[in-house]
């Protein structure tokens, strides 16, 4: 199957429609108070094989995040191998029409740093590993500093304490 045990996701409408809708409100929330948005996962996935042979279209599926621990890219990379441990293997009667179940092959995680205003973003790459970034109001990119990734988990705990 293509969905992930235990994590409600939704499915874009159009292709990378949530990372669009998310840079639309880091621009928004660049000049407004508050502890922003919650974390936002997005994952691209696809059919490795259909029956007929060809890859299927890549799909991108979103959902969002409390509680998690962003301390460093480590702890979010663990986070995609857990998703990716849980993808729900095909059912008997599925296998007989498919020959290939769903794989991620992508993926974003992006929590809101509400001190310095900025979308901290660690990106999946399959293979590879992963690739972190920060994006301002203007849509800017800038490197990641140890101090954006403690001002992450504070706003982390400030949300879990509310």
């Amino acid at each position: 199957m293509n969905t992930i045990k235990g994590i409600p996701e939704h499915i874009e409408a159009d292709f990378g429609d949530s990372i669009v809708t998310r840079d639309e409100a880091v621009a928004v929330l660049g000049s407004s108070p508050g502890l922003g948005p919650p974390d936002l996962c997005w994952l691209q996935k696809s059919q490795k094989r259909t029956l007929l042979g060809g890859n299927k279209e890549a799909q991108g599926y979103y959902h969002y995040v409390l509680g998690r621990d962003v301390s460093s890219s480590a702890a979010v990379a663990a986070y995609f191998a857990l998703l990716n441990s849980k993808v729900e293997p095909l059912t008997m009667l599925q296998g007989l029409w498919l020959s290939s179940e769903y794989s991620v092959q992508r993926g974003f995680y992006c929590c809101y740093d509400p001190l310095s205003r900025m979308d901290l973003r660690c990106e999946l790459c399959v293979p590879g590993g992963v690739v972190v970034g920060c994006v301002d109001a203007a849509g800017g990119l800038h490197d990641v500093t140890p101090q954006l990734w403690m001002q992450a988990q504070v706003r982390h705990g400030i949300n879990d304490w509310n």
